[in-house]
Order: C-alpha cells, then sequence, then structure tokens
C-alpha cells in the first residue's frame, strides 16, 4: 500500500472541499469543525452529511457495488456512532489497519473501548484514498466498520473482492457481531 505525504490539517481541510465538491458536488464550509490533535501515521477527514444513496450511488459507478439484496443503505442502517446530520466532523484515521485489533470480533473490539469507523467514515475513507491513489483500500480484506449497526444488530464491513466469477468489486455485508473473521480488519478513529 502506498505511503501518501501527511498533510497539514489546512492542506486536509482544502483537499476535502475539493473532493467533497469534486464527487458530491457539495460545497463545504469546514472553517468551524473542531480538528483532533495530529498523530503520525494517520490522516484527517472531516466528514460532511452525504446522504447514505448519494455514497451509494457513488459506489456502484466506481465500483460495481454489491449491497446485501441489494438493499438501500439508508434502510439497513440503524444507528451509528458519529454522523454529520448536526454539522460536520473530523477524524483522524490510518490508510493501513490497525493489525493489533485483527484477531477480535467487533463485540471484543468495543468491550475493550476502541472506537472505529462507522459505515459512512469506511465508504467516505476508501473513496477518499481511491481518489488519491487509484488504488482500492481494502484487496481482498474486510474493514469492519463497527461504528454503526444494521437494523437486525449486525456489523458492516466493506472491501474489494476479486475471485473466479468476479473481476473486482466493491462490497458492504452483514456481519455477526460476535464471531471473528479472518479476512477482518478494523482502524482506530479518533475524534475531536
Amino acid at each position: 500500500m502506498p505511503i501518501l505525504p501527511e498533510k497539514s490539517c489546512m492542506e486536509a481541510i482544502k483537499d476535502l472541499q475539493s473532493f467533497y465538491k469534486r464527487h458530491f458536488d457539495m460545497y463545504c464550509d469546514f472553517s468551524n469543525v473542531k480538528m483532533p490533535e495530529s498523530k503520525v501515521g494517520y490522516r484527517h477527514i472531516v466528514m460532511a452529511d452525504v446522504p447514505f444513496e448519494q455514497l451509494r450511488d457513488k459506489f456502484v459507478k466506481l465500483f460495481n457495488l454489491w449491497l446485501p439484496e441489494q438493499k438501500k443503505l439508508d434502510r439497513l442502517v440503524a444507528k451509528s456512532d458519529r454522523h454529520a446530520q448536526n454539522g460536520s466532523y473530523a477524524i483522524l484515521m490510518r490508510d493501513e489497519p490497525d493489525d493489533d485489533l485483527g484477531g477480535l470480533s467487533p463485540k471484543e473490539v468495543s468491550m475493550v473501548g476502541v472506537l472505529t469507523a462507522t459505515l459512512t467514515e469506511g465508504m467516505i475513507h476508501a473513496l477518499k484514498f481511491f481518489d488519491e491513489t487509484g488504488l482500492q483500500l481494502d484487496h481482498n480484506r474486510i474493514a469492519f466498520c463497527a461504528g454503526s449497526r444494521f437494523n437486525d444488530d449486525s456489523i458492516p464491513g466493506i472491501g474489494w473482492v476479486t475471485s473466479l466469477i468476479c473481476d473486482g468489486q466493491m462490497r458492504i455485508g452483514l456481519h455477526d457481531p460476535i464471531r471473528k473473521n479472518d479476512r477482518a480488519c478494523y482502524r482506530r478513529v479518533f475524534v475531536a
């Protein structure tokens, strides 16, 4: 995975404003967003209120997105730890998964008090990484977004899959919160 140069908070904000304008035709004023303190190896991602359906449409267009039963995301996601409906917010997240969390179930990660990405954060991160590199963030692995829950209490997972029957497809799946998965990874999230 390429290591991207670290950006200052102001560079990250300008870059993300351009990103949201280009992909979602949104003008975003992030001037009042409180930024988390920078950490080496982490990137600032400012979250704007992008509707799930707009995100889904972008992923279908770019990545041949597969969803459980091709349902609408806003009907699947029942809860997220954070959302931008009441205003934009910023997080810190790494491009590389946090290996020390790899063997844990989503419930175990939650029990140790680690914040992980919501589905929206995971999708924006994957799109931003692709936008910068032309590469898929999670190739043949699943990034669990344990900061969100589907309406059946399962955990969303997002990843790029290639197989004998598929040249490549972004998939969002439902995963049991108490079951471990060898292909699963997590990314810690820090908020201001």
